[in-house]
């Protein structure tokens, strides 16, 4: 092969992707999404890792037409027969209809298993950045006991101390201090050293990934209207408020605490970039409710980056062609675009 045409597919940028739980609605946004974004983008290639009969059963069955170039290893990979490569596992030997929708052990492993073969691959400098789908809880902790989901897992197997998932829209941008766990755990999981460390993240994000140049971030309060001075709870004035002035010491933007029902709103119009919250639902309920359709999860802190569509595996819809792919096509343009601002940045 001539030199340059080496030199040109070395430029592309390569997205791994994991197909995640095979019973859900995995299989079909990938496909969905990539029949879309191959259309409108061309200078991305892809490597899918998945389960080969799970995928030849979604695309017949819900007639996606898609071209993929079909291997055993990644040794086979070959971006000049085909722009999206699928790497078959081969640990789901059938699949039919009837397991559509059912919560599986082997259909949890296959999900860990996709996930770590990405991971290689990123390693390995094969791939470029990971998009993953979703994958089933329950089924993965039947194979893997203690899997709190993708954040920690990819944390665990990057070796990471310090994550952190942003919720990103096309205005919003959230970020959860704590993920999933008990509303009533949330007060005393609160503390200064993880929010400083947030704050960092996230400000380090912005001006690398997301192209922002001075950051601001909002700090979004725990308690009702900011705690009313120690009236509706103390965790403002005792932890909150110091994080937030000895961040800006440290020449991080962060504003706050500030009321949970208006800080949001602040945000939506402009005044921030992004907003730091205490609780899964505090910052998903207001960028669900405005932009779900654009929502994508992104892990903080990973030594690569990595996006995932906002929503789970909805076992009620799957293999009925019903699944709306907007989230996964927005999480594969937010993975791309991080990538290309992140070689600019540097």
């Amino acid at each position: 092969m001539p030199i340059s045409q080496l030199n040109k597919i070395q430029r592309h940028i390569r997205v791994a992707i994991s197909c995640g739980d095979a019973a859900g609605i995995s299989y079909e946004i990938i496909f969905k999404a990539l029949r879309r974004f191959i259309k409108v983008e061309h200078s991305v290639y892809f490597l899918i890792i998945g389960d080969w009969n799970v995928a030849a059963f979604t695309l017949k069955h819900l007639k996606l037409n898609l071209k993929l170039l079909v291997i055993n290893n990644e040794d086979e990979i070959d971006f000049r027969k085909e722009r999206v490569n699928f790497i078959n596992l081969n640990l789901i030997r059938k699949f039919s209809l009837k397991d559509a929708g059912c919560t599986n052990t082997l259909f949890g492993r296959a999900s860990l298993k996709s996930i770590e073969k990405a991971c290689k691959l990123i390693r390995e400098k094969k791939a470029d950045c990971l998009v993953t789908a979703p994958v089933n809880k329950k089924a993965v902790c039947l194979s893997k006991r203690n899997f709190k989901g993708h954040t920690e897992f990819l944390a665990k197997l990057s070796k990471t101390k310090h994550v952190a998932m942003m919720i990103a829209g096309q205005r919003l941008k959230v970020i959860l201090l704590t993920r999933h766990v008990p509303l009533k755990r949330v007060s005393a999981l609160l503390n200064k050293r993880d929010i400083l460390s947030a704050a960092k993240l996230t400000s380090d994000y912005l001006k690398r990934f997301f192209d922002t140049k001075h950051p601001k971030i909002g700090l979004c309060a725990l308690n009702p209207h900011a705690g009313e001075g120690g009236l509706f709870g103390k965790e403002e004035k005792n932890i909150i408020a110091p994080a937030a002035k000895e961040a800006r010491k440290r020449k991080i933007n962060l504003v706050g605490p500030l009321p949970g029902d208006s800080v949001f709103v602040k945000a939506w119009r402009g005044e921030f970039d992004a907003v730091l919250c205490f609780y899964h639902d505090q910052g998903l309920i207001p960028l669900k409710m405005l932009e779900r359709d654009r929502a994508v999860n992104i892990t903080l802190g990973l030594p690569f980056v990595r996006t995932s569509p906002a929503h789970g595996t909805a076992y009620d819809i799957a293999y009925q062609n019903k699944a709306r792919s907007d989230s996964f096509y927005f999480a594969l343009k937010k993975a791309v675009e991080m990538v290309r601002n992140a070689k600019k940045f540097n």
